[in-house]
């Protein structure tokens, strides 16, 4: 999967960010993509409300989970994107551009140093995938030898 490279990604969850100013645009990759088909509404921030980053700040709900979004920076929430909030899959049939979620007015310069660059999103991502796969393969495997057992 190809990254905009004039937007910067958290490290921690597939969250983009592009930078305007003092304001940073937060919206979720492609990468959720599958995983949201059937989310059924999605909570963000009120305008005003404060974003500690590393903490819950918008939800996705699908079915009886629930998926937390992290702030990637602090700051005061001064926008919401009420399209998203109205229609959750709106996200994810735009482009980048249009499928943000909030804007956080950040105090911080020194926060944006935890983003990181396309490339190393995409590298994170591919590592990601790999330990999934093998998890996947490992509970495989175990439960293979639980039949061979029986």
């Amino acid at each position: 999967m190809l990254y905009p490279e004039d937007l910067s990604y958290s490290a921690d969850q597939p969250v983009w960010v592009r930078i305007e100013g003092d304001v940073t645009v937060i919206g979720i990759t492609d990468d959720l993509e599958e995983e949201f088909q059937d989310a059924d509404s999605i909570e963000l921030p009120e305008i005003g409300d404060v974003a500690e980053i590393g903490r819950a700040c918008a939800t996705v709900h699908i079915g009886v989970e629930v998926y937390e979004i992290l702030a990637p920076v602090s700051g005061h929430i001064v926008q919401r994107n009420e399209s998203a909030a109205n229609d959750v899959q709106s996200i994810f049939s735009s482009s980048y551009e249009d499928s943000w979620l909030f804007k956080i007015e950040f105090d911080d310069h020194d926060e944006l140093e935890t983003l990181v660059n396309a490339d190393e999103y995409a590298s994170t991502q591919r590592q990601r995938d790999l330990d999934e796969l093998h998890l996947q393969n490992t509970e495989a495997r175990n439960d293979d030898e639980l039949d061979d057992d029986a």
